[in-house]
């Protein structure tokens, strides 16, 4: 659910607004059953030490006056569409294979 939040602010800010590089991503993953969360950012122009100093204040400045203002039927709202994303059927053979292979590396 973290993901679905962060996703479209994260390209929206890093990305679009300010221009830290050529894409600007929010990952969150499971790795043997321990969740994780990630920033992608590739750029050719910022160094790492910058990219990391404004995550990290897109984090503060941006993302926690966003949660904290976040009503109970907003976060309902992104239950409902992650629970949607994940009960689809696969549409391809593709992305089943990419569900079962990170079922196998989860269980």
């Amino acid at each position: 659910m973290l993901c679905k939040i962060l996703e479209e602010p994260t390209f929206d800010v890093l990305r679009t607004k300010e221009q830290l590089g050529y894409s600007a991503h929010h990952l969150s993953y499971s790795l043997s059953g321990i969740l994780g969360s990630a920033f992608y950012v590739q750029s050719s122009q910022k160094d790492p030490v910058f990219i990391s100093s404004r995550i990290q204040a897109f984090l503060e400045e941006v993302m926690r006056p966003k949660f904290e203002a976040l009503e109970p039927a907003d976060l309902l709202t992104f239950i409902k569409s992650v629970l949607s994303a994940r009960t689809q059927k696969d549409q391809t053979l593709k992305e089943r294979v990419s569900r079962l292979s990170r079922e196998i590396i989860n269980h």
